[in-house]
């Protein structure tokens, strides 16, 4: 018994001794993970999204469902591209005649896939492709890109008027399918 106690009293100095310490893995989160803000703004499902023309659009999206005071009553296509993007400049024709012809129906929203440009160099940009649907150019469009599960551009997202998704693409905007969901004849 009494090699028992003394077993026991220098295992418990021991760890009072040697404590917790600081482990490398410890150290390795607290250094390289992200900041108390970065999380909050990962975590965060609403994204302020700004229109060329400075506008406000803020949406929230939360797994298959979008959300915003702005876009109500609507089918939304979120549309993701890049100025860069040989893909998506080529599909620019069909996204404005969509816009043309269900405007009515269907919010367009060009969410630009790059950090954001100065919006007169932009709008120089998108009077060259005839642009006529919202684009969005802030910060939050990576954030939302990334949290959306973007894999590419052009990418498009169609949610139907009471904000459920209905159909995503990692192709060009496809007309028949969309005006299908629209349920345009």
């Amino acid at each position: 018994m009494k090699h028992l106690l003394v077993g026991l009293s220098g295992l418990f100095a021991l760890l009072v001794l040697t404590g917790c310490g600081e482990s490398n893995q410890a150290k390795t989160i607290i250094e390289e993970g992200p900041s108390f803000k970065e999380a909050k703004a990962i975590a965060n499902p609403i994204y302020e999204l700004k229109t060329t023309d400075g506008e406000a659009l803020p949406v929230r999206i939360e797994g298959d469902r979008l959300t915003s005071e702005k876009l109500n009553g609507k089918f939304v296509l979120l549309n993701f591209w890049a100025t860069w993007c040989a893909t998506c400049k080529e599909e620019m024709p069909m996204v404005n005649q969509l816009h043309k012809e269900y405007g009515d129906q269907v919010t367009i929203i060009g969410v630009l896939y790059e950090e954001p440009l100065d919006n007169t160099m932009l709008k120089k940009f998108m009077e060259k492709y005839n642009m006529k649907f919202i684009v969005v150019n802030s910060e939050d469009n990576m954030r939302l890109s990334k949290n959306i599960g973007l894999t590419g551009v052009p990418e498009f997202y169609l949610y139907s008027k009471e904000g459920k998704l209905l159909t995503k693409s990692i192709a060009s905007v496809d007309i028949p399918t969309i005006t299908k969901y629209l349920e345009v004849k």
